[in-house]
C-alpha cells in the first residue's frame, strides 16, 4: 500500500516533468521564430550608433544624512508572559472573570458631542451679545 506523502511526491514529480516538457517545446518554437526573423542592416547600424554615443545623463547619489532603525515591540521580545487562562497573558478575545464575553455592538464617544454643544452655546451667546450692542449703538446714533 502506498503512503499518502509518496503519492503526493509522485504527483509533484509528474507535474514537474510535464512543466519541463512544455518549456522545452516552447523554447524550441521561440528559437525557430527568432531564426526566421531577419533584422535589416540599417536598423542594426542605428542601434550600434546609438550605443556608441556617450551617456548624456549622469546621476550622482547623495550621501544619506539620516539613519533609520526599526525595533520590535518589547511585548514580543522582552516581556514573555505565560498563558495560564486565569487572566495572566491571556488574549483579549478570551472572556475573563467579570468581563462580558462579547464586545459592545455600538460604542459612542460623548466628549466630541459635548464639546460641539458647548461651542454652539458659546457662539449663540456671542451673537446675542453683539446684536444687543449694535441695537444699543443704533438707538443712540443714526444707523441706516
Amino acid at each position: 500500500m502506498e503512503r499518502p506523502f509518496e503519492a503526493e511526491r509522485r504527483h509533484n514529480i509528474d507535474m514537474l516533468a510535464t512543466a519541463a516538457l512544455v518549456l522545452l517545446i516552447l523554447s524550441a518554437q521561440a528559437t525557430e521564430t527568432a531564426a526566421r526573423v531577419a533584422i535589416p542592416d540599417e536598423t542594426l547600424r542605428r542601434i550600434a550608433a546609438a550605443l556608441a554615443q556617450p551617456q548624456s545623463l549622469r546621476l550622482t547619489t547623495p550621501v544619506p544624512t539620516f539613519r533609520t532603525e526599526v525595533r520590535q515591540h518589547p511585548w514580543f521580545t522582552d516581556v514573555p508572559h505565560p498563558w495560564d487562562f486565569a487572566g495572566g497573558g491571556v488574549a483579549t478575545a478570551v472572556p475573563q472573570a467579570g468581563r462580558p464575553a462579547t464586545p459592545a455592538l455600538v460604542a459612542a464617544d460623548a466628549l466630541p458631542l459635548l464639546r460641539a454643544a458647548r461651542t454652539a452655546w458659546a457662539e449663540r451667546g456671542a451673537r446675542e451679545e453683539v446684536s444687543k450692542a449694535i441695537e444699543s449703538f443704533c438707538a443712540t446714533h443714526p444707523c441706516q
